[in-house]
This record gives C-alpha cells, structure tokens and sequence, in this order.
C-alpha cells in the first residue's frame, strides 16, 4: 500500500476529479470538505486514517459553528444538506483511494 498524507490523497482526488472535468462548483464543494476534515484531523498519514475518527467528524459537524468572517456572528448549525454534501465528498475519496491502494476498502465511509 502506498503511504501519503492526508493532503496528498486530496491532491490526488481532486487532480483525478479536474481531468474528468467536473464542474468547477463540484470541484470547490469537495475542496470546503476537504478543508473541514483537515482542519479536524491535520494531515496524518491517509492509509491511518479509521472509521472512528471519521465518525467524529460527523459527529463535530452536527455542533454548532462559527462563522467565517470577521464581522461578530452567532454560532450556526450546518444544514442537513451539507452534511450529507460532505459524506458524500468523503466517500468519494475513499473510493478513489481504495481504487488506488492507498487505503483498505474495508475502511470506506
């Protein structure tokens, strides 16, 4: 099995999902859910990665949130629509690792 960090297999997934042209707005939806998992988890080796830390991050996504910005707002929970968005990002790239040997398919969200 090949070893990469988090940020590599995202680098990856996403170089592979470009070449098959998939609209820029599909592209930047997997980005901000990348970018969530990785502000959760940093960046550890991808092929390390279980099924309970993925669980804890759906689990931190249902708590409420700041917003981005620099203007004072309430905490704000994420819709059910974009948590299933993120899910379905997630699992994306675990069938893409999978598929590449970066990750036990066992593994897959």
């Amino acid at each position: 099995m090949k070893s990469l960090t988090l940020s590599q297999a995202i680098e990856g997934f996403l170089l592979e999902k470009e070449g098959q042209r998939l609209s820029p707005n599909t592209i930047a939806e997997y980005k901000v859910s990348f970018r969530k998992l990785q502000k959760y988890l940093g960046d550890p080796d991808f092929a390390t990665l279980t099924l309970d830390e993925m669980r804890g991050f759906m689990v931190e996504l249902a708590e409420p949130c700041e917003p981005a910005g620099i203007a004072p707002r309430p905490a704000k929970v994420l819709l059910n629509e974009t948590v299933l968005n993120i899910h379905t990002a997630l699992s994306a790239l675990w069938t893409w690792a999978a598929r590449e040997g970066l990750h036990h398919a066992g593994n897959a969200l």
